[in-house]
């Protein structure tokens, strides 16, 4: 990956506990998709600021879940990240944009009046 990714700063998460566990949903909330992940993908998740690197990354997970993960494993949850649109990129801003405009449309025959008298 030739670029440190980023994570997209709209995106909402909240946390939950499930039989002790933590989980991490994340909501796009453009598209109102979500995702669910545990605490060592949000670590990774909390690590996309387009500053640390995946070596970095590694490291972390390492010390803080004693978990050896690869560069490769790294990537393919960035790429899966990036296929859900929760990666800042060219295609992703003019997705959010995309989307604001048409929840932005006026819905009734009224507001299309009033809208098109603008």
């Amino acid at each position: 990956m030739p670029e440190l990714p980023l994570f997209r700063p709209d995106i909402i998460v909240s946390q939950q506990e499930s039989e002790g566990q933590k989980f991490y949903v994340l909501k796009d909330p453009l598209t109102r998709k979500f995702f669910r992940v545990k605490e060592p993908e949000y670590l990774v998740i909390q690590n996309l600021d387009g500053k640390t690197s995946l070596e970095e990354i590694i490291q972390k997970l390492q010390t803080q879940f004693d978990l050896s993960a690869t560069s490769e494993t790294i990537e393919k949850f960035i790429t899966q990240l990036e296929s859900y649109g929760f990666l800042v990129s060219e295609e992703s801003s003019r997705e959010t944009v995309r989307l604001a405009y048409q929840t932005k449309k006026p819905k009734s025959l009224f507001q299309k009046i009033i809208f098109q008298a603008q």
